[in-house]
């Protein structure tokens, strides 16, 4: 059975019977890391939220966030990291508010005019459906999620928006691959095609942009060669999780080890071997 709702992004990640690609990912770090991962917000991670509401659900970013004037805390020199700047951010909005500053509401402003200004940037990301979470009963073998930001159904396209602090060519080819987007983009792929079968093929596409001036626009589309080895871990991964719903065992680094000791032989870095030789040792 597929279920596709119009649900919020917290009721999505708190459907844990159903696995997405960020534990997905969690996983490939270790199973134990993903029974016991915890969020953590950070700045960045609150900006990017922030980036993707207002772009993606600007109704929905009206009415949850709210803009507060940050020249008026205790300590305007420091941060909100500082003591008393988090204690009257918390005395006005609370735990679990969603707030933003009004310095980044103005660069978010300033970063969608500049993103809608690119034509198909622009089309990628309002003419289709944004934030649509679907939930698949099963899927090989077992239960999986994905919530893409923005899915063209008769286009056959996958959008994911991210806002980066590089979006240069370099810059999105580090972001892919340190966060492991090749299996984000390949698991959605997949997941696209099971919900909405066709003889057409399905493509992933990344609109990247950065979040300081003059906020560069890059859109990325997956090659097949980046699918398939995204498909190819999203396999193992999922291999892993059957493993552990079977069994209940969510085993650390001790996962990639060849022996039942859990003890790695490791080699040097090519990186680090190097060749060197002093100038007063002579060959005898």
């Amino acid at each position: 059975m597929i279920n596709i709702e119009k649900d919020t992004n917290e009721v999505y990640h708190s459907k844990t019977e159903y696995i997405g690609s960020t534990s997905l990912k969690k996983i490939k770090q270790s199973p134990l890391h993903f029974r016991d991962c915890e969020f953590k917000k950070t700045d960045a991670l609150d900006f990017g939220s922030a980036a993707h509401a207002f772009v993606l659900e600007p109704d929905l970013f009206h009415s949850e966030y709210h803009i507060f004037d940050e020249g008026n805390r205790p300590e305007p020199e420091k941060t909100f990291a500082s003591k008393l700047n988090k204690i009257w951010k918390q005395d006005i909005y609370g735990d679990h508010a969603n707030v933003i500053s009004s310095e980044d509401y103005q660069k978010l402003i300033e970063m969608k005019k500049y993103l809608f200004s690119n034509f198909y940037a622009k089309y990628l990301l309002t003419k289709g459906v944004n934030e649509l979470s679907h939930y698949i009963d099963v899927f090989e073998d077992v239960g999986c999620k994905f919530r893409p930001d923005s899915l063209h159904v008769k286009k056959r396209i996958v959008v994911d928006y991210k806002a980066v602090a590089d979006a240069s060519l370099e810059g999105c080819m580090k972001y892919i691959a340190n966060y492991d987007g090749h299996i984000q983009a390949a698991y959605y792929t997949d997941l696209f095609e099971h919900c909405y079968p066709s003889t057409k093929p399905a493509q992933f596409i990344w609109v990247f942009q950065e979040k300081v001036k003059p906020y560069g626009v890059n859109i990325l589309k997956a090659s097949s060669q980046l699918l398939d080895c995204g498909r190819y871990e999203y396999d193992l991964l999922l291999q892993e999780y059957r493993h552990m719903k079977e069994t209940g065992e969510f085993c650390g680094y001790e996962v990639f080890a060849d022996n039942d000791f859990g003890i790695i032989e490791v080699n040097l870095p090519a990186w680090k071997i190097k060749e060197f030789q002093f100038k007063n040792l002579k060959s005898k």
